[in-house]
C-alpha cells in the first residue's frame, strides 16, 4: 500500500522531527536514501513514543483529499484536513510508496492512501513487449510464404489429378483410384488437395526452429560462462535475460550510453576547489592525463595520476573510510589558509561550513561503520570534503543540523527552509539560523549557468577568476559547482517566509510545480536566491570504469556508432569523450550549442 507518513520513531524525545529515510531501489534502482517527513506540525502534536502517538492520533478527526491514482512515483498532490486546524498540503515527501524499504527508523505510523492496483508502483507497470530477433522475424516471414507456396502447389496438383484422372486411365489402377462416383467434384478435389499436402509436408522444415532455438540456448550458456564477462569483485557473472536476442549482438549499429554510472564509476571524489579567487588542489585527474597525452603536454614516463593520489594520502588526516573513499585532495596551502586569521582564512572556513550545511545527506551505520548517504553522490563527496578540512557533519534532525568544528567544538544550526533541487532550477538552497548568534543565512549551490546571474554586483573580478578556475577544472574532466551565500535580517526572512508558505500551500501552484511549469513557489525561490555573495566553486572527479576506453575502441573498430549522453559542461564532456576514446586525434569535433548557433 501507499502510506501517508504520520509519525516515526523519535531518537531524541526533546527534538520531535517526524522523519524517516527509505531506500527506493525496487522503484527506481537508486540505493541512496531519501528523506520522508510527516505533514508540517504533526510530529510535535503527536508526541515522542508510539503509545502517545497512537493515542493522540486517535483523538483527531479529519479527512484527506487525494489525487486520482496514477503511475508517477515522483509526484503526489493532496491535502490533509484536521478539524480546528488549517489545511496542510501533501507532497511526495510525505508519502511512503509501496516497494520502499524503511531505513534508520524502528517504526513508522501511516494512513493507507492507495492499495492494490491503485498504488503507484502497480499503476506504473506496463506489460513487457515481446522481443524477437531479426533472424526469427525473417524466418517467420519466409515460413509464411513457403506455406502459401505449398498450398498453391497442392491446389494445382489436386486440380490436375481431377482433370487427368480419366484421360490417363487412372481408374484402371486400383492404387490410384481415389475417386468414387457417388462423390461430387468438389469433394474429390478437396480430398486430392489434402493428399498432396500430406505428401509435400516435408517442403516446410519442421526442425528449422528447433535448430535455431537450440543454437541460441548454447550461445547463451557460453556467454554466461565467459570469464571475460565476469566481475570477480562483486562475484557477478554475465546474465542473458533473453536467449532469443543473442544473435542480435552481431547486427548492432548504434550504442546509446549515459555517462554517469555507465562509462564512469559514479563514485565522486573531492579533488579541487576555488575559494575567494584562489585555486586549491594539486595533481591531475585521469581524464586530464588523457587530454595532456593527446595534446603532447605530458612529460615522458611521468605518471601524473599516481603522484596526485600519493600526495593526497600523505596530507590526509586519519578520519575513517568516509574521507578516504570520497576525498582525493592534495594541497598544503589550503590547510595553511584555513588556520590563518586573515580574510582568506575566513573565506575558506565559511566555504567548508557551507558544504557541511547545504545538503540532504544523512548518516547511517552499516556493519558497524559510519557512512554518508544522499540522493546524489556529489553531495556525499562535498560533505566528506568539508569533514576532511575540519567541519564534520554529525546528524540531521527534522529542523536542525549538528556539526563538529575544527577544534572539536559542537555547532548547531536550525534549518528554517530547504529550497530543493530540481532539473528546472539546477540549484539547491537552504536557509539556516545559527543557534548561538541567531544570525540567518541563505546557502546555495548549483550549476554556474544558473548561479552566476544570481550574484550581487561588484564581484566582477572574483567571478572572472572563479570562472577561469572552473574552466581549468572542466578541462580536467571535473564536475564543478558554484557556492554562494547571503546574510538575511530577521524582518527580511519573515516577510519572504510568509509569501513562500502562502504559495506552497496553494494546491494549484503545487500542481504547476510538479509539472515543472511556471509557478509562484519557484518565483519566491528566485526572489530569495538573488544578490548572493560568491564564495567559490568545487571540482569533483568521477573516474572512468575500468576497461571503458578499450571497450569503446573495439566498438569503433567494429563500425558501431557510440553516443554518450551527459549533462556536464562542454569542455568536460569533450575531454571525457577523448579520455574514453569516443573521440580520437582523427576526429573532427563540431560544437553545436546556444553560443555557437543561437
Amino acid at each position: 500500500a501507499d502510506l501517508l507518513l504520520v509519525a516515526a520513531s523519535e531518537p531524541d524525545p526533546d527534538t520531535l522531527r517526524g522523519a524517516c529515510h527509505v531506500e527506493t531501489m525496487q522503484l527506481d534502482g537508486e540505493t541512496n536514501l531519501k528523506g520522508k517527513s510527516a505533514p508540517a506540525g504533526l510530529a510535535a502534536e503527536l508526541g515522542p513514543t508510539v503509545e502517545t502517538q497512537l493515542h493522540s492520533w486517535a483523538a483527531l478527526n479529519g479527512s484527506i483529499d487525494s489525487e486520482a491514482p496514477d503511475g508517477s512515483p515522483n509526484t503526489y498532490n493532496g491535502t490533509l484536513h484536521i478539524e480546528g486546524r488549517p489545511a496542510v498540503p501533501l507532497t511526495v515527501v510525505n508519502m511512503l510508496l509501496r516497494g520502499s524499504t524503511l531505513r534508520n527508523s524502528e517504526y513508522v505510523l501511516g494512513i493507507v492512501v492507495n492499495t492494490g492496483h491503485d498504488t503507484k508502483v502497480i499503476q506504473g507497470l506496463r506489460a513487457p513487449s515481446h522481443k524477437q530477433s531479426t533472424l526469427l522475424s525473417s524466418i517467420n516471414q519466409m515460413i509464411v510464404w513457403i506455406v502459401l507456396l505449398l498450398l498453391v502447389l497442392c491446389l494445382i496438383a489436386g486440380a490436375a489429378e481431377l482433370a487427368l484422372y480419366h484421360e490417363l486411365d487412372l481408374v484402371d489402377h486400383w492404387y490410384m483410384n481415389t475417386q468414387k462416383e457417388e462423390d461430387g467434384v468438389a469433394a474429390t478435389f478437396l480430398v486430392n488437395t489434402v493428399y498432396f499436402f500430406l505428401l509435400l509436408s516435408a517442403f516446410v522444415s519442421v526442425t528449422l526452429y528447433v535448430n535455431i532455438l537450440l543454437s541460441q540456448k548454447l550461445i547463451q550458456y557460453f556467454m554466461q560462462w565467459s570469464l571475460s564477462m565476469y566481475d570477480p569483485e562483486s562475484d557477478t557473472p554475465m546474465r542473458v535475460r533473453n536467449s532469443q536476442l543473442v544473435d542480435e549482438l552481431g547486427v548492432i549499429s548504434h550504442v546509446f550510453s549515459d555517462k554517469t554510472g555507465t562509462l564512469t564509476q559514479n563514485v565522486m571524489q573531492f579533488r579541487k576547489a576555488s575559494i575567494g579567487g584562489i585555486a586549491y588542489g594539486r595533481g591531475t585527474s585521469e581524464i586530464a592525463v588523457a587530454r595532456m597525452k593527446r595534446l603532447g603536454e605530458l612529460p615522458a614516463g611521468e605518471d601524473v595520476e599516481a603522484g596526485a593520489t600519493e600526495g593526497a594520502a600523505a596530507h590526509s588526516p586519519p578520519g575513517g573510510s568516509v574521507i578516504s573513499r570520497h576525498v582525493n585532495f592534495d594541497d598544503p596551502a589550503l590547510v595553511e589558509a584555513l588556520g590563518g586569521s586573515d580574510e582568506q582564512g575566513k573565506r575558506c572556513r565559511e566555504f567548508f561550513l557551507h558544504l557541511a550545511l547545504c545538503h540532504t545527506v544523512v548518516t547511517e551505520v552499516v556493519y558497524g561503520e559510519r557512512s554518508l548517504s544522499a540522493s546524489s553522490p556529489d553531495e556525499t563527496a562535498l560533505v566528506a570534503g568539508a569533514e576532511r578540512f575540519g567541519y564534520r557533519f554529525i546528524e540531521r534532525h527534522h529542523d536542525t543540523v549538528e556539526l563538529q568544528g575544527p577544534d572539536g567544538e559542537p555547532l548547531q544550526y536550525e534549518v528554517l527552509d530547504v529550497l530543493e533541487f530540481s532539473s528546472a532550477r539546477r540549484r539547491m538552497s537552504i536557509v539556516v539560523r545559527n543557534s548561538q548568534t541567531r544570525a540567518i543565512s541563505l546557502l546555495s549551490k548549483g550549476a554556474d549557468t544558473v548561479m552566476l546571474p544570481l550574484l550581487a554586483s561588484g564581484q566582477e573580478e572574483l567571478v572572472a577568476q572563479t570562472e577561469a578556475h572552473m574552466h581549468d577544472h572542466s578541462n580536467d574532466g571535473l564536475r564543478t559547482l558554484v557556492i554562494a551565500s547571503k546574510e538575511l535580517s530577521e524582518e527580511e526572512y519573515l516577510s519572504w517566509s510568509e509569501r513562500y508558505r502562502r504559495a506552497a500551500s496553494d494546491l494549484d501552484e503545487v500542481e504547476k510545480k510538479s509539472r515543472e511549469e511556471p509557478n509562484a513557489i519557484d518565483d519566491q525561490c528566485d526572489a530569495m536566491e538573488s544578490r548572493m555573495r560568491l564564495l567559490g566553486s568545487t571540482a569533483l572527479e568521477d573516474k572512468l570504469q575500468e576497461g571503458v576506453p578499450a571497450c569503446i575502441a573495439d566498438l569503433v573498430k567494429a563500425g558501431i556508432a557510440t553516443w554518450m549522453l551527459t549533462g556536464d559542461k562542454e569542455e568536460t564532456a569533450i575531454n571525457i569523450a577523448y579520455a574514453c576514446e569516443l573521440l580520437d586525434s582523427t576526429t573532427t569535433v563540431v560544437v553545436v550549442g546556444l553560443k555557437t548557433h543561437p
